[in-house]
């Protein structure tokens, strides 16, 4: 049951990325250059919010050292042996952030797909429509 509606729902993404692909391969071939641009832009504008978001809760999650809680505790295990759990070292802010730096970025580059796919849509068929109007203009100068 569950692989099936796993499955629906992989089929359903998949229809609705392939339909965006047909809009933005309509929105290109236009004369005007700035449909094509559309959905690339609400794709690279959307993925700037994932990145933020990834970017604010990974800053959230590591906060600043003045806001930790250290705890030091001890817990007597079940075989009468006592663990300590110092707390942890001091570390500041900045290697906090270059600690989530690799995520941010991750999160980044993969959001990103889409937009790099639509911008690829765009300049391939721009390029075409050039040729072909270029092709056009030299038909009518030749009459």
């Amino acid at each position: 049951m569950l692989i099936t509606k796993a499955l629906i729902f992989c089929m359903v993404c998949a229809a609705v990325f392939a339909g965006l692909i047909v809009l933005q391969l309509r929105l290109s071939r236009m004369d005007s250059r700035w449909p094509g641009l559309v959905l690339p832009i609400l794709s690279l504008l959307l993925s700037l919010s994932v990145t933020l978001g990834t970017a604010a809760y990974t800053q959230i999650a590591t906060g600043p050292v003045e806001e930790r809680v250290q705890v030091n505790a001890t817990v007597t295990n079940p075989d009468g042996t006592v663990t300590e759990y110092p707390p942890a070292p001091d570390s500041d802010t900045r290697s906090d952030t270059v600690n989530a730096l690799p995520a941010v970025l991750g999160t980044f580059v993969l959001s990103n797909i889409p937009t790099a796919v639509y911008l690829t849509i765009y300049f391939t068929q721009q390029g075409k429509y050039k040729k072909t109007r270029q092709v056009e203009r030299m038909n009518i100068q030749d009459l």
